[in-house]
C-alpha cells in the first residue's frame, strides 16, 4: 500500500507541475483503477483523452483502451447482480 500511495504522490506531483503530463495522467488514472477509485480514475483519464483527441499519442490509446475494458467489466458486473437478484 505504501507503494501504491508513493506512486500516486509522485505522479500528483507531476500533474501538479504540468497538468498536461499525459503519461503521468495515464499511469495515475490506471493505478486508480486498480485501487478501486473509479471516480479519480475517470477524471484523469477522460484529461488524457481530451488532451490527444486525434487518438495520436500511445498513452492517450492506453487511456481510451483502459475506460472501455472498465465500461465493459461495469456493464457485465451490472448484468450478473441483475441475475443473482432473480
Amino acid at each position: 500500500q505504501d507503494k501504491f500511495d508513493d506512486a500516486i504522490a509522485s505522479y500528483s506531483k507531476a500533474i501538479e507541475l504540468n497538468p498536461e503530463e499525459m503519461p503521468a495522467l495515464v499511469n495515475r488514472g490506471e493505478l486508480y483503477l486498480q485501487g478501486g477509485k473509479f471516480d479519480e480514475a475517470a477524471k484523469d483519464l477522460e484529461k488524457a483523452i481530451d488532451l490527444d483527441p486525434e487518438g495520436e499519442d500511445p498513452y492517450a490509446l492506453r487511456a481510451r483502451t483502459l475506460v472501455l475494458v472498465t465500461h465493459e467489466l461495469i456493464q457485465e458486473a451490472e448484468k450478473l447482480a441483475k441475475e443473482k437478484q432473480k
